[in-house]
């Protein structure tokens, strides 16, 4: 026997959101024609945006669903329906080593960033140190949507996790390994390269001082890249949030310091495309797009 899942009156064309109707729940959101039942004080629990959100006072005039107000989203109703899954449901989204998809992966992404929901950025990967999930994206989700999806949510090793989990073509497997050792090499030495280029910054207050703590920074990276403890360290890992901490230079040197780093990134990323022999991101963005249609 089916069961009618719409609404009982006034909202006929809507459908309740298999397994995300709850009905001791005060909340409805619709996301296209999908709605959904879920705790506001959970939602808010977790996400400052729906927290402001719903903090705000309620006006006389709000829709309701079967006593609920109506809150819209702008959202698709499969993003919704995973964002929301992934909160609710924890096996539906677990942390890595444990699968899952691209599509379920790349929607908790968008989803947790733009709600700021930060548990599930962390789990998701999202955090600096953390690695990407394993990808159970098979043989139709081409290499192109997979970096691009690193590139715009800044995974450290998500292309190596992705590659090495998923059906991949010779062709794009060859790319993978000669891109590896640019990455190893010739892009590991440029992301540090601001740590000894100037030797010496305009206004230095105390510059024995700065450029010796510069260099036994550098050099202590270069013995991470070419020794690491625990894992191959790529462009991404080698110079953190974290290691600013070890780098004692003076108030003026600081802030041009990170700037350069800034811009070796931003570099590194335009770059990264020709690494692996793909076209830029403008048509990366493209082909990702059209893969994911």
């Amino acid at each position: 026997m089916s069961v009618d899942r719409r609404p009982s009156s006034g909202h006929s064309s809507l459908i309740r959101a298999d397994g995300l109707w709850f009905h001791d729940c005060g909340l409805v959101i619709q996301a296209e024609s999908t709605i959904f039942r879920v705790s506001g004080g959970f939602l808010g629990t977790h996400s400052p945006i729906f927290r402001d959100m719903l903090s705000l006072p309620m006006v006389h005039d709000v829709e309701m669903i079967e006593g609920c107000p109506l809150v819209r989203l702008p959202d698709t109703a499969q993003d919704v329906t995973i964002f929301l899954k992934a909160l609710i449901y924890y096996d539906f989204f677990e942390p890595s080593p444990a699968p899952t998809t691209f599509e379920i992966l790349s929607a908790v992404l968008r989803m947790a960033d733009k709600y700021q929901v930060a548990a599930l950025r962390k789990r998701a990967g999202y955090e600096d140190q953390l690695r990407a999930p394993n990808l159970l994206v098979g043989g139709g989700m081409p290499f192109t949507a997979i970096v691009t999806l690193a590139r715009q949510f800044s995974f450290s090793n998500s292309t190596e996790s992705a590659i090495i989990q998923c059906s991949m073509t010779v062709e794009d497997k060859t790319r993978f390994v000669i891109g590896r050792r640019v990455l190893e090499v010739n892009e590991n030495s440029k992301i540090i390269d601001f740590l000894w280029s100037p030797m010496i910054i305009d206004g230095c207050k105390s510059s024995h001082a700065c450029v010796d703590s510069k260099l036994t920074c550098r050099s202590e990276a270069e013995d991470w890249r070419r020794e690491p403890p625990q894992k191959i360290l790529l462009p991404l890992d080698l110079w953190d949030r974290d290691d600013w901490a070890r780098l004692d230079v003076c108030g003026k040197c600081l802030p041009v310091l990170k700037q350069a780093h800034r811009a070796a990134l931003a570099s590194f990323w335009n770059r990264l495309p020709q690494v692996f022999d793909l076209p830029d991101w403008s048509e990366l963005d493209k082909m990702k797009a059209e893969a994911l249609a």
